[in-house]
């Protein structure tokens, strides 16, 4: 196929609903230092053991942080008992998921997506507009929403110590964290809100139908791609 005729037009966050303020945390991680978390459906596809591997070893050096998965999904009785087994039965909560969202993104300060397959996670980019740091593996389209050390960190998909890694030197940094996290709420929020994605959609329509030039904003919004 001819790359002139492919165009890129990008997910959007819907920033009225994802954005940051305060919450109270439930009681399950109330006294946690730091909270780890998903929102995810609970499929093998998303890499959540190596998420468990991975928390388990930061753990060995960190005692504060816990562990929240929020979802449902056909491997949840897996992680529970992957979970028992890592004997983190005491610091990893699992919630079920629901339809709303956002205060569960609220309450994580580093919000992990491990996938081994992933496309261009609308998960991933509520939890940037929300106001997490983020963590992702380098797959898909991840990649091109979390620019390593700029919005976020990356490890390479399936890689538990380098997932471990890059938690222990988030739960360790405050300054790291908030850093990356205001980073990734500035770039979600003028790069990739609803509005932006409906107005690029919206353009590109309109020059193919009227035989225009297509607008270069429709073609990349993200430096360098």
């Amino acid at each position: 196929m001819d790359p002139d005729l492919l165009y890129l037009c990008y997910n959007g966050v819907d920033t009225q609903v994802f954005y940051p303020k305060p919450v109270v945390r439930p009681a399950s991680i109330a006294d946690a230092s730091v909270v780890i978390g998903t929102v995810v459906n609970l499929r093998s596809e998303k890499g959540l053991d190596v998420l468990l591997s991975a928390y388990a070893r930061m753990r060995q050096r960190r005692s504060g942080p816990k562990l929240l998965l929020v979802g449902f999904g056909p491997i949840g009785d897996q992680l529970v008992a992957q979970a028992r087994e890592l004997g983190l039965t005491d610091d990893c909560v699992f919630e079920d998921g629901s339809s709303d969202v956002s205060d569960w993104m609220r309450v994580i300060d580093i919000f992990v997506l491990p996938s081994r397959s992933e496309s261009f996670s609308n998960a991933l980019l509520e939890a940037m507009a929300s106001g997490c740091c983020v963590v992702g593996s380098r797959i898909g389209g991840t990649p091109e929403m979390i620019h390593h050390g700029q919005t976020g960190l990356l490890f390479d998909s399936g890689d538990v110590q380098g997932l471990a890694e890059c938690l222990d030197a988030l739960a360790g940094q405050e300054s790291l964290r908030t850093k990356l996290a205001q980073a990734a709420f500035r770039f979600s929020h003028s790069q990739l809100t609803v509005q932006r994605a409906i107005g690029r959609m919206s353009a590109l329509y309109a020059a193919l139908l009227e035989g225009r030039e297509i607008p270069q904003e429709t073609q990349s919004l993200i430096p360098g791609l």
